[in-house]
């Protein structure tokens, strides 16, 4: 008797592994292609190209020197909230609930650029905040 080739477990044990292996190589090559992409523009990325390509910035310093510190939100972060507790009524005299409420947040990405008084790129970093 011949097993059916879709029910077959090497198969989707096959599948699953070559799923997995790619999404970490996506994973791998995401990063790092991103970090390289920041790194070569280092003075060959202007203030006016960066407004150009991600609109204007979130937050904008700009110091003594002439030095512009911009940042913008690549990442919004989450929210939750969820609460425990038990009701009181109708037992007591009203309809009271004790409960404790937790609301967890995560943190919003921002990539970071600072632009010389010329308006070159200088230096970038990921933030989280």
């Amino acid at each position: 008797m011949q097993s059916n080739y879709l029910f077959n477990y090497n198969h989707w044990q096959q599948i699953a592994l070559g799923s997995l292996l790619g999404f970490l190589l996506i994973l791998s090559s995401g990063c790092s292609s991103t970090k390289d992409l920041w790194n070569a523009r280092i003075d060959n990325y202007s203030y006016d190209e960066a407004v150009i390509e991600m609109g204007p910035p979130d937050r904008e310093a700009t110091l003594q020197d002439g030095t512009r510190i911009c940042e913008w939100r690549t990442a919004k972060g989450s929210s939750y909230g969820y609460s425990y507790g038990s009701s009181a009524w109708p037992y007591n005299s009203g309809p009271w609930i004790s409960q404790n409420q937790v609301v967890r947040e995560s943190l919003d990405f921002f990539i970071r650029l600072t632009f010389s008084k010329e308006g070159q790129l200088k230096n970038w970093e990921k933030v989280r905040r």
